[in-house]
């Protein structure tokens, strides 16, 4: 596969910057890219959905033609992010995580729950907690 007429558009590409080249995070992935043989980048991807369609990771969609499974979309090329966005991402991510398991948690301690103490919930009378 070649990038040479790659149009960039008006999104953000995590591949190529503004100028149409490589971002410096991806210059080995575009280069492994392009010394693939011709057609060779699209049998992979073919490949990889084959074998998801035989191991079941499927879904329906309904509406649709009954008994139509397709696979979970898949993009061969992975996305790549330099590492200080990842940090923020991990980050980011562990915190809500943390906060989406403790709710449940601080919720069923009832009044004394540190969260509805620091007012970060307001309980309702419809809130089982509240009764």
């Amino acid at each position: 596969m070649r990038f040479k007429q790659y149009e960039i558009g008006e999104f953000f590409d995590e591949i190529f910057g503004e100028n149409g080249q490589p971002r410096a995070s991806a210059r080995t992935l575009v280069n492994n890219i392009e010394n693939l043989p011709e057609g060779e980048l699209l049998n992979l991807q073919r490949s990889a959905e084959r074998a998801l369609l035989q191991m079941g990771i499927t879904f329906n969609v309904y509406g649709e033609s009954a008994g139509v499974e397709k696979i979970f979309p898949f993009d061969l090329v992975p996305r790549i992010l330099p590492a200080a966005e990842w940090t923020r991402i991990e980050r980011d991510l562990k915190q809500r995580i943390t906060a989406w398991i403790s709710w449940p948690v601080d919720l069923r301690m009832g009044p004394e729950s540190p969260q509805l103490k620091a007012g970060s919930i307001e309980l309702t009378s419809s809130c089982a907690c509240a009764k």
